[in-house]
Order: structure tokens, then C-alpha cells, then sequence
């Protein structure tokens, strides 16, 4: 392991050793403390560039990082609003639409309770036009935290259309201040399918729950499924989505601006800490090579078409393998048909396990273009990971075409031999093939034997024993990190359906109560030359509470924070290593220019914990003045990382150096901290490291003429903030900062606000696995028909893997993802 660069004239003498297990009391205070040589010090780190030693990287960044609030009362209201599922059209008077909405409310100091939270959505403008709408709804907030429900909006007669949606919730405190958090969300209002009306012509249907928690880091799945409800229509739609921060920085009335009081956000305050989206099948990991599932000898003898235009679907049955469990590709090679041609991949179910596809069920459709007809070459379509099965099971994978032309002969025949599991399909009308229901076809499912085609069909598969879908991989620079916006085009026969899932992944560094309001919109012709829109949605918030998914590659594990004296110890039981870790403020100086010689800072007792932070404040003796308006002043500081077990290390190895956002006063700045944990009682094998979020801000303090005490943040110099590895547990940070308003600052009081549940020991390593429903050490064939045996409301249940309450496919594919022993 690399050794970080060590600078002995900055360090305020050797780092002892913080033992929390004690008492966690072990002042830094009383080391020698550096004066006026270490001001004269001009470090040379700046923002983006690189230690090399050890391999430190300080950059900037804003992920999930709030501003620092005032010591007196900081107090914040935010909103999450979900896209309902489309709502059809009254034909006359009004059209009500019901909003599923979350609010959170959150303080921190000495602040009145919350007593009472209005939401009010109102519509900005609608695509192509049309009336807009409105809705409000006013519920006691007596305490902090979120707040779920839903709000009716009204709508007046008109067209079709999308409807931009701007929410406000506004709460009301004891003492008559109000905070306010505000975004916008979509709606969609749409034509009824022809023939009934109580349907949509282009149906949404949300799959997954309206708000999805999910631990820090961790990602979130939304489902939906889109069906075409048009019964002659055929219709192509490019679907996108989006994932959007909401929980920025509010706005509060009712106070004076140096009072102290203020708000805070829950994530960045200004833009970033939009959460990265992808859509499923982009997250599955490449397959091996090859195939272990054939009947071919990938010789074609024959090509078969229809003879005249319409539509073929064409499988072939297999027996589960032992260890081939979980299917992750199919593989067809094509006939005379255009490349360019679109067609489907699928896999099917037996039910009886007779090898007849007669009552095959669907269980997963994934779209492709030919590319290679006429070769002989299998084309490979990766799909999400479907498991068909223990050994010995029945199963089919096949090829659906819904547009074949009379010239055309996709599907290719080995007619070397008959091993009578190739069966096939079809429809006289293009996109008239059933893909659920393969004995409804107007051409049955039959062998191709049947047909008088003997012989077996060039398709085949690959299956294997589990397989995890990849993690969205997080930007390095979130202030980069625009709205992220997905987008793929879908044909939908008339009556077909199609299920889209997407994943969202929040920042490692978001602190509870951050959230983002993933738009999900369609919009696309029919076949009559009409256009149709339509809208659904879904919220991703975090919530430390949620079980962490501990396979995650660069998360893991993250536990509460306890507060130990000056630090804070994180606490956790991991399978023979118990671990405490403290971060332990060390000497911090303020050197004001024109005050002789420099004032220390002593630590104060009251340190805050609330909204998953942990405040250490220090403040300067009074008998000031400390600072005058516009007057320099300088701070350095010193931390540590270490240990309370002797027998373990820590050594930094990463720093972030997180900016204000270029859209708020540059009051406050942060550091990410990462550090690697080694020792006795470390497996070697599970790479153990420590990882805190640390905002810095400055408060001054100053007498009013009233003889009150006022509040005046001191504005950073961005460019001046300084971060360096002072030894492999100790770090240093300085910076230069100014007052702008008041009167003389009598004391300068140093935030070090260490967001607790932004930080923790993470292990990367397996703990015990949730999706083993039946608890025999193995996730398998049991724990997936578990599932399906609880699908629908199911609270408290084991198969309620995720914890939401019911059943679902989050359930079904934490089964898949945990396939095979558990750890």
C-alpha cells in the first residue's frame, strides 16, 4: 500500500490515537499548537489536481451536500411529487387527477415544532394546449420527517395533452416562520381506446411503488408496464425518461436575515444531485461466449416463410440444465428477410412441463434488428437475466416477427434431424401474431413436423448459474452532471403489452430525506396517422433506514453515527470483526489580519445531532472584536481517522473537496474522506474502509442594538480552500474567508458538520442474504417460487424481500441477483 505524502511543518504534532472505546476524549487541543509560521504557509493543492503519492485525488464536487445551517434554528421543507399513471379524458365538465406527493420536513437547533404543511399543485402550460388545472391539501406536520399521501387536481374540459405541473409545499412553525420547497412534475391527460372509454388508448401502468426508498448509494427500480389498448392501431413510440433532484435548497420568511435562523437543503442546494438513471437490459453484464442450449448443428438445409404477408413466431423447447439455471441470452440466425428487420427475442414458461408450447407463459420480450441475414451467423441478443427453472424443467425461447413480407423466409430449418421440439406459428395479417397466447394465433402452435417441416430451428440460448446486474456507475463530478435523460423506441401491435424497467442510483454522499422524480413519457403515431402522449412516473428517496445492497462494487455497508464526547463513533457487528472508528476534531485557528497575534478556537459542548448530522462547533474566547465587516481572516484545521482497536489501521487514500454550488452564497465548503482499515481481525479479502462527509462554514457572531445576539455567515474564499494529507489518519484543511454585513464580529464560530449518515464504514463484503427467503444458505428455485407463491400485499412476509409491503417484481429480481450460496 502507497504512503501518503507527510507534511511535518503543517502538522500540529503527532496524532494520537483516538480511543472511543474509552472515552473518545483525547484532546488535540493540547498539542503544540503552530502560530504565525503556518500562516505565512502557501499550500499548493487546488481544486482537480492530483497527490500522487498514495494516489489522492481532491476535486470538486457537489453530491447530495447542504449547506451548513446556523447554530440557532436551520429548518427546511421539501417535496416529491410523482407522475401519475394517464387519466382518461372526461368527455365533458371536469377530469380529476390524484397526485401521489411526499414531503419531508426536517430542523435542526433550537427550533419551534412544525405545525401544519399545505401542498398546492398548480399546471404552468399543457402540450399541444389546453386548460390547465389546480389541487391543494393542508395535513398536521406536528414533527419532523416525511409525510406521504396524495392531492386531486382539477382539469377542464379539452384535448389530449401533457400538463406541466409546478408543486409548493409550504410549512407553518410555532413561531409564524414558514419554509417552502418547491418542483414540477407532469400530467397526462389522454384519449379513451376506441370502443371503451374506460380505458387509455396508450395505457402507463406503474408496476412499482409511487416512492421507492433505497439506502445511500444504493439503486432503485422503477417498472412499468405500457399497453396498446387500440384494437386495429398499430403504434411506435419513443419512450424517455428522466431522473431530477427536488430536495434543494428552500426558501423560509418570517425571519430577520442575521437572526441566525435559516434554511438548509437535505441535498446540494443548488443544481447537481440529479441521480443517474439506465434502463435494465443497458445494466445487464455480457454473457459468456457461446451457446449451451441447441438442438441445430447450425447448418441450415431449409429457409421458411409465409408465402404471403403477415406475421411468424418460431421456438424451439429445452430441458433446465443443472447450473444453467438463468437465461441471459438468445441467439437466432435468419433466412431471406431485410437486415434492418425488426423482430423479438422471448423466453417462455411451461407450466405442466409436457414440452407443448400450447399454454406457454410469457416471461420476458426483448426487441432487435437483424443485421446478418442470408449468413448463417447466430445473432446474440442479451436479455434480462430469466430464470426458467430447476434442472429437468421445460422452457422455450424463440423469435417473434411481426412483419413478414411474401418474399421473405426468416426462419432457418436443420432438417439433418427431427428431435420434435421446434414449433411454430403464424398470422395472415402483419402484427397479428399472439406473443401471450400462442394457441390463439390464427395459424396454432404446432411442431414444425406438423407442418411438414421436420427438422430443428437455428435458435439457441445461454444459461448460467445466477447473474448480477451491474451498478450504474456514479459521474466523479456531480456539479457536471446534468438531468440525465434516457430514451428507446418501442412497436406496440394492437393489445400488446410490454413491461420497461429502469434503475435510478443516488449518490453515496446523500444524506436522508434527498430525492429525485423520474418523468417517464411516450409519445408516437399510430398507424392512422395520428399522435398520441402519455406519462407516468416515480420518485427515488433516500432513506438510511433501508437495508444497504451490499453487493454494490464502491458502496457497501453504512451505519448509523453515535455521538462519542467531541467525535462520533460509527458502530457495527460484521461476522468476527467489531469495529468502532472515530473522527476527532483536532486544532483549529483563526487568524484575523490586524488582531494580534491570532485567536484559538475552544471547543464547545453542545453539539447538535439532527437530520443525520453530527455539529462540532468551536468558537472563539470572547473579548473580541474577532473580525471587522470586510476584514480577512484565515482558518486552519486539523482531523483525524482513526482506529479504537489497536490492532487495526487506518490510512486516507481519498479526498474529495466538495465546493459551494455556483447558485448559493459561497458560505460553507465540504470534504469527502475516504480511508482504508487494515489490521488483525480484517479478512484480507473484504477491503474494509471508512468514508465521512465534513462541512466547514463560519459563523459570526455579533450584539444587535437590542443587546440580542446576531448571526452573520462569513462569505469563503472557494478558491483559497486548501485540503492535504497531513499523515496516513490526519488531515488539514484551510481557507480564507470575510464578513460582509454587521457590526464588529465579537466570536467566530467553526462549523465542522459531519454528515452522519452520509458516512460510515463501508465493507465491501457479502453479509447475510435477505433474498434467501426459505433460510437454507442458498437462493434458488425455493426462494423464486416463494415469491411467486406471496405475489400481491403481503407485509411483514418473508418473500417481502425489500420490504415495501407486498410482493413484486423488486422482490423477483433481488432473487435473481442473489443467486446461488449466500456468503
Amino acid at each position: 500500500m502507497h504512503h501518503l505524502h507527510h507534511e511535518p511543518q503543517i502538522r500540529a504534532g503527532d496524532a494520537e490515537r483516538c480511543t472511543l472505546r474509552t472515552r473518545c476524549k483525547e484532546s488535540i487541543m493540547n498539542r503544540s499548537r503552530v502560530r504565525s509560521a503556518r500562516h505565512a504557509l502557501t499550500w499548493s493543492l487546488v481544486a482537480a489536481s492530483l497527490v500522487t503519492a498514495g494516489g489522492l485525488v481532491a476535486t470538486d464536487a457537489e453530491a447530495c451536500f447542504g449547506t451548513p445551517r446556523p447554530p440557532a434554528c436551520a429548518r427546511s421543507t421539501t417535496l416529491l411529487k410523482v407522475s401519475p399513471a394517464p387519466t382518461v379524458l372526461v368527455p365533458a365538465g371536469a377530469t380529476m387527477v390524484s397526485v401521489p406527493i411526499v414531503v419531508r420536513i426536517a430542523l435542526a437547533g433550537a427550533c419551534p415544532p412544525p405545525l401544519s404543511t399545505t401542498v398546492t399543485l398548480t399546471s404552468t402550460g399543457c402540450v399541444p394546449g389546453g386548460p390547465g388545472g389546480s389541487g391543494s391539501v393542508t395535513f398536521p406536520s406536528g414533527l419532523p420527517g416525511t409525510y406521504a399521501g396524495s392531492l386531486t387536481m382539477t382539469f377542464g374540459a379539452g384535448p389530449a395533452r401533457i400538463c406541466t405541473v409546478v408543486g409548493t409545499a409550504t410549512t407553518t412553525w410555532a413561531d409564524g416562520v414558514t419554509t417552502s420547497g418547491t418542483g414540477d412534475a407532469v400530467v397526462c391527460l389522454v384519449d379513451p381506446a376506441p370502443g371503451d372509454p374506460s380505458v387509455p388508448r396508450l395505457d402507463v401502468e406503474r408496476l412499482s411503488a409511487d416512492v421507492i426508498a433505497a439506502h445511500p448509494g444504493d439503486q432503485a427500480l422503477y417498472e412499468y408496464r405500457i399497453t396498446n389498448n387500440d384494437p386495429t392501431e398499430t403504434v411506435e413510440v419513443m419512450i424517455t425518461a428522466d431522473s431530477e433532484q427536488t430536495a434543494r435548497l428552500g426558501s423560509i420568511t418570517g425571519v430577520s436575515p442575521a437572526s441566525g435562523d435559516g434554511t438548509y437543503a437535505i441535498a446540494d442546494p443548488g443544481t447537481g444531485d440529479n441521480f443517474p438513471i439506465a434502463f435494465i437490459e443497458d445494466l445487464v453484464p455480457t454473457p459468456p461466449p457461446g451457446h449451451n442450449y441447441l438442438l441445430s448443428d447450425g447448418t441450415a438445409e431449409q429457409q421458411i416463410g409465409l408465402g404471403n404477408d403477415g406475421a411468424m413466431i418460431w421456438l424451439n423447447q429445452f430441458d433446465v440444465l443443472p447450473g444453467q439455471e438463468v437465461i441471459t441470452k438468445v441467439c437466432a440466425a435468419f433466412g431471406t428477410v431485410p437486415n434492418g428487420r425488426t423482430y423479438s427475442v422471448a423466453v417462455y414458461d411451461d407450466p405442466d412441463n409436457d414440452g407443448d408450447p400450447s399454454d406457454a407463459v410469457l416471461l420476458t420480450r426483448t426487441d432487435a434488428t437483424v443485421a446478418a441475414a442470408g449468413s448463417g451467423t447466430f445473432e446474440e441478443v442479451v436479455i434480462v437475466p430469466t430464470v426458467v427453472g430447476p434442472a429437468g424443467d421445460s422452457f422455450f425461447v424463440g423469435v417473434i416477427m411481426q412483419e413478414v413480407d411474401a418474399a421473405d423466409s426468416p426462419a432457418l430449418l436443420d432438417n439433418d434431424t427431427d428431435t420434435g421440439r421446434s414449433w411454430l406459428a403464424s398470422a395472415d395479417e402483419k402484427c397479428g401474431a399472439n406473443a401471450a397466447d400462442l394457441a390463439a394465433n390464427p395459424t396454432p402452435i404446432g411442431t414444425t413436423a406438423s407442418f411438414g417441416l421436420p427438422g430443428n430451428l437455428l435458435i439457441r440460448a445461454q444459461g448460467q448459474v445466477a447473474v448480477n446486474l451491474n451498478w450504474i456507475e456514479l459521474p466523479l463530478d456531480p456539479p457536471g452532471f446534468s438531468v440525465p435523460t434516457i430514451a428507446k423506441t418501442v412497436t406496440l401491435c394492437p393489445g400488446e403489452s410490454r413491461v420497461v424497467s429502469i434503475a435510478s442510483r443516488s449518490w453515496l454522499g446523500c444524506p436522508p430525506g434527498s430525492g429525485c422524480e423520474s418523468r417517464f413519457e411516450l409519445v408516437g403515431d399510430y398507424t392512422d396517422g395520428s399522435t398520441v402522449r402519455t406519462c407516468a412516473g416515480a420518485a427515488h428517496l433516500v432513506d438510511a433506514s433501508v437495508p444497504p445492497a451490499f453487493d454494490c462494487p464502491d458502496g457497501g455497508r453504512r451505519i448509523q453515527p453515535v455521538r462519542k464526547d467531541r467525535g462520533f463513533a460509527f458502530l457495527g457487528t460484521l461476522p468476527d470483526w467489531e469495529v468502532e472508528q472515530c473522527v476527532q476534531v483536532g486544532v483549529i485557528e483563526v487568524f484575523a489580519e490586524g488582531v494580534p497575534p491570532l485567536i484559538t478556537l475552544e471547543p464547545q459542548t453542545d453539539i447538535l445531532e439532527n437530520t443525520g448530522r453530527i455539529t462540532i462547533p468551536n468558537v472563539s474566547s470572547k473579548g473580541g472584536p474577532a473580525a471587522l465587516p470586510g476584514q480577512p481572516f484565515f482558518v486552519f484545521a486539523e482531523m483525524h481517522m482513526n482506529s479504537v482497536l489497536p490492532t487495526v489501521q487506518t490510512e486516507i487514500v481519498e479526498l474529495m473537496l466538495v465546493g459551494a454550488a455556483p447558485t448559493v452564497e459561497p458560505t460553507h465548503f465540504g470534504v469527502m474522506v475516504k480511508a482504508d482499515a487494515s489490521g488483525t481481525g480484517v479478512p484480507d479479502d473484504i477491503g474494509a474502509f471508512v468514508e465521512a462527509m465534513i462541512q466547514v462554514s463560519v459563523d459570526g457572531f455579533a450584539i444587535g442594538g437590542g443587546g440580542e445576539e446576531q448571526h452573520f455567515p462569513a462569505q469563503i474564499d472557494q478558491a483559497s480552500i486548501d485540503v492535504q494529507p497531513l499523515g496516513p489518519e490526519t488531515l488539514g484543511l484551510s481557507f480564507n474567508g470575510v464578513f460582509t454585513g454587521g457590526g464588529n464580529i465579537e466570536d467566530l464560530r467553526v462549523l465542522i458538520d459531519v454528515a452522519g449518515m452520509a458516512g460510515g464504514i463501508n465493507v465491501a463484503i457479502a453479509l447475510p442474504c435477505p433474498a434467501d427467503v426459505d433460510g437454507d444458505g442458498m437462493v434458488g428455485f425455493t426462494d423464486l417460487l416463494a415469491v411467486l407463491s406471496s405475489w400481491g400485499p403481503c407485509p411483514g412476509c418473508p418473500a417481502d424481500i425489500d420490504g415495501d409491503g407486498s410482493v413484486g417484481f423488486l422482490d423477483l429480481l433481488a432473487v435473481l441477483a442473489g443467486w446461488g450460496p449466500c456468503p
